[in-house]
């Protein structure tokens, strides 16, 4: 399964997810971990709601954000 993760560097979550810049995705399994992708989540938006349908759509193939 996908999950991604707020992190300003990649090792720990360390961000809100209203407010990051970036989420890290990685592919977990029964018996291993990988990374997949670094997903930027800045948009041009100004509004709340815009802003978090756009990083909720850019991670809807991830079963869990963190």
């Amino acid at each position: 399964m996908k999950v991604a993760f707020t992190s300003t560097t990649g090792e720990i979550i360390d961000e809100h997810f209203g407010q990051c810049t970036s989420f890290h995705v990685w592919e977990i399994g029964p018996d291993e971990a990988h990374f997949l992708t670094k997903v930027g989540a800045v948009t041009t938006s100004g509004d709340e709601e815009d802003r978090i349908a756009a990083r909720a759509s850019a991670l809807a193939d991830c079963a869990i954000v963190y």
